[in-house]
């Protein structure tokens, strides 16, 4: 896989992300990828194995990654047609008072 264009490298860097974009050198193990998914119950979202039943959690990728879970989340504002894509995929126009810049309120 290709390496993060270099003109996003120091906000990687600034953000905490940048030993993140490294996993890009290394080789995914499809063999292991297909194996859990295979594995995957969607009923209990887990993934079920011999041993028992095993879940990826946010704080097993933060261990695994090095990345830091506390604090704000790192975001930054989004510029969608809402209304568009909500008619897209939920078939309903949300109220105007639903979005707000790049939040969407659900009930």
């Amino acid at each position: 896989m290709p390496s993060p264009d270099p003109r996003i490298e120091s906000l990687l860097v600034q953000a905490g992300f940048s030993d993140v974009a490294k996993l890009w050198e290394d080789k995914i193990n499809d063999a292991l990828v297909i194996s859990f998914v295979d594995r995957w119950r969607v009923e209990s979202h887990m993934i079920h194995l011999l041993i028992g039943e095993y879940t990826i959690t946010l704080e097993d990728v933060a261990l695994q990654l090095g990345l830091s879970i506390d604090g704000r989340p790192v975001t930054g504002p989004t510029y969608y047609d809402w209304e568009q894509i909500c008619t897209k995929y939920i078939g309903v126009i949300p109220s105007k008072n639903a979005i707000m810049e790049s939040t969407l309120k659900l009930k």
